[in-house]
Formats: C-alpha cells, sequence, structure tokens
C-alpha cells in the first residue's frame, strides 16, 4: 500500500507564534493559511516543533492574545 506522504508534511507539524491583527496567537497553520484567515495584517514571529515550546515562547512575549506588533 502506497504512504501518502505529501510536500509539506513536517511543515504543517509545525507550532507557531504569529502575531495577527496585533494580537497573539499560536497555531498550527502555515503563514499563508494565517494570512488567508486573518488577513495581511499578519507576521510570524516564531516555530517549533511542539506545542509547549510555542506556548512557552507566548507566555514568555506576554501570552496569547496579548499585544504585539509586526515589524
Amino acid at each position: 500500500m502506497p504512504t501518502l506522504a505529501t510536500k509539506g508534511t513536517s511543515e504543517d507539524s509545525k507550532y507557531r507564534v504569529f502575531c495577527a491583527n496585533n494580537k497573539l496567537e499560536v497555531e498550527q497553520r502555515t503563514l499563508e493559511q494565517e494570512k488567508n484567515a486573518r488577513g495581511s495584517s499578519v507576521c510570524m514571529l516564531a516555530e517549533f516543533d511542539y506545542l509547549s515550546d510555542a506556548d512557552k515562547y507566548a507566555e514568555n512575549h506576554g501570552g496569547k492574545g496579548s499585544d504585539c506588533k509586526c515589524n
């Protein structure tokens, strides 16, 4: 039986910290997916293999939902 590995699978399993509309978010979306969902005012601040690391980064930067800015 063939495996259904697709290009970008490892990319899609990352956890990312975004600044979206000046609010901090942790998502598993790619930057493109996040921009499609939230609009053009989105930037990626960090990327991690584990949710716990992404959550820790977010907490160290004010927590989810806190104010942020894209540079």
